[in-house]
């Protein structure tokens, strides 16, 4: 999408939990949280406030780290 400058929303990919977080805390509302591959329709949440993202966050990460063992 660069390469065309197709203007698109900043992303960034985690498998880090902690290193997520400290992404996160930086960044402006709302923010789009998605899990990688396929979540069963549950894996974009938009979280508008600090507490809106804890817990899928979390969630993301304990789906990623069952499907990684």
């Amino acid at each position: 999408m660069a390469a065309a400058d197709v203007k698109t929303a900043d992303y960034q990919q985690f498998t880090d939990l902690e290193k997520a977080k400290s992404y996160l805390n930086q960044i402006k509302y709302p923010q789009v949280l998605k899990a990688n591959g396929l979540a069963g329709g549950k894996g974009v949440v938009i979280a508008q406030s600090f507490k809106e993202q804890r817990l899928p966050l979390r969630k993301f990460h304990n789906w990623l780290a069952h499907l990684n063992c």
